[in-house]
């Protein structure tokens, strides 16, 4: 019997293990309470690799840092009005067609 009750608890603990809700349930309450996730660096990641090109930018006037369910950008080096506004169009769009990812969080230096 005993064995019975701990291969159901194993069985329930992999199904929900292996449930899309249940992990995003997990990811959003560690996102909740200001957990970074691997989640999170990964997709900073990508953002470090993509955005300086993608922005027409060197890689050292844009720093990309992980945050808790968003990406912080960075610019530095930035000054005209025109080229800010620019780089804050493109960002904003990154965001429109990816809601899946973290959204964007931008500021310049």
């Amino acid at each position: 019997m005993k064995k019975t009750i701990l291969l159901m608890c194993v069985v329930t603990s992999l199904a929900l293990v292996g449930c899309e809700g249940y992990r995003d349930a997990v990811r959003d309450m560690g996102s909740s309470m200001g957990a970074i996730q691997i989640r999170d660096i990964q997709q900073a990641d990508a953002y470090r690799k993509a955005l300086p090109e993608h922005l027409g930018l060197t890689p050292k006037q844009v720093l990309v840092e992980a945050g808790s369910g968003v990406t912080y950008v960075t610019i530095r080096g930035v000054a005209s009005d025109a080229e800010r506004q620019r780089i804050a169009t493109e960002l904003a769009t990154l965001n429109s067609k990816n809601p899946q990812l973290n959204p964007l969080k931008w500021n310049f230096m």
